[in-house]
């Protein structure tokens, strides 16, 4: 299947998000010694799913070949045993025009980091969106934004990243 979808960095939340629905979210990527891993092994509550992100043109991030298989937590606990990078989110699902915002909450040590995912129907949809006026910047082509590269760092030491869209920060 195909995915189209970009990220935003926040600027401020403008939705009470205790009232939208959330799942804490657990993200593994395997290998641990890649780069650019492409597997993504994720505890979303208590479902379980491994995914393969490919890209389909080298130098956009926001479509991407995606497959997904759902795993027991027998599987997932086995997998997670691996080497591997993780960061933990707590996910918010909110309504907005026709779409469904997922706005992230990085946990531990990424606590203060928010970022958004759009995900649309077809890349027709997604050219013609709009970046809403609660977003700081679309980071969707910024690697360093990339759920992987995030893994293993602090907010603190991202703040550097951050002010490029911001310098009130």
């Amino acid at each position: 299947m195909l995915e189209f979808e970009k990220t935003f960095l926040l600027k401020s939340i403008p939705f009470d998000l205790q009232n939208y629905p959330h799942k804490e979210l657990v993200d593994h990527y395997i290998p641990v010694e890649s780069e650019h891993p492409k597997l993504r092994l994720r505890k979303r509550g208590n479902l379980f799913e491994i995914t393969k992100k490919t890209l389909v043109q080298e130098w956009d991030c926001c479509v991407q070949k995606e497959q997904t298989i759902d795993l027991n937590k027998q599987e997932y606990d086995a997998l997670a045993d691996l080497p591997n990078k993780y960061i933990r989110k707590l996910r918010y699902y909110v309504p907005y025009e026709w779409l469904v915002l997922e706005i992230d909450l990085f946990q531990d040590n990424l606590d203060g980091l928010i970022l958004m995912d759009v995900e649309f129907p077809n890349l027709q949809t997604m050219e013609k969106f709009s970046i809403p006026d609660f977003c700081l910047a679309d980071v969707s082509q910024n690697p360093a934004f990339a759920w992987w590269m995030l893994c293993g760092k602090s907010y603190a030491s991202l703040i550097w990243l951050i002010r490029q869209y911001n310098w009130e920060l």
